[in-house]
């Protein structure tokens, strides 16, 4: 399987390539294979796969009708290897933010993405990964003062080797869950 998945990151690798992928099924290849996918390179090419589809308009749209694909996607992060995690934000970071397709940002918000990418913060992570994890947060925060269901708050200081970050504000809903709003971000 790595090997083929290999041969299409080749292919993708030209931009004129990436919808005839999107339009041979590629992305619905890749949510089956992401459930079988057990090895940590397996995975990490998967995801490298889709950070390339993810890049032209079609397969933005395919992701985004997809949303358990953006599901699967948040719940490798942390969870394979470094360079997985990277190409897992770089996908959100794209269809989140830099489109900002509200689909996407749901199917993230009920997969607790919020506090993976908190936790994502305190870990050792590129710049630029930090950078998209930042703006992730920011749009959560615009989404999240929409809410109504909001009940408590206190606030936490989050550090990256002795560096501050972010001061964010956790809100928890009925529901259970947590919800970050950073207020200032500090570079």
């Amino acid at each position: 399987m790595e090997s083929s998945i290999s041969c299409l990151i080749s292919l993708a690798m030209h931009r004129s390539n990436h919808v005839k992928l999107v339009k041979a099924g590629a992305v619905k290849m890749i949510r089956k294979a992401q459930s079988t996918a057990e090895l940590e390179t397996g995975l990490t090419e998967l995801l490298r796969l889709l950070e390339l589809i993810s890049m032209c308009k079609e397969g933005r749209v395919e992701l985004c009708n997809d949303g358990d694909c953006i599901q699967a996607i948040v719940k490798k992060v942390l969870k394979v290897s470094n360079e997985a995690t990277e190409h897992a934000v770089t996908i959100l970071w794209s269809l989140c933010c830099l489109f900002r397709d509200h689909e996407a940002q749901e199917s993230v918000a009920k997969s607790n993405g919020m506090a993976k990418i908190l936790l994502l913060l305190q870990s050792n992570c590129s710049p630029a990964v930090r950078q998209m994890e930042a703006d992730l947060l920011k749009v959560f925060r615009v989404n999240l003062k929409a809410a109504s269901c909001l009940s408590t708050s206190y606030e936490l200081k989050l550090y990256d080797f002795g560096a501050r970050v972010s001061l964010c504000s956790l809100f928890a809903t009925d529901l259970g869950q947590l919800f970050c709003a950073p207020y200032t971000l500090f570079q």
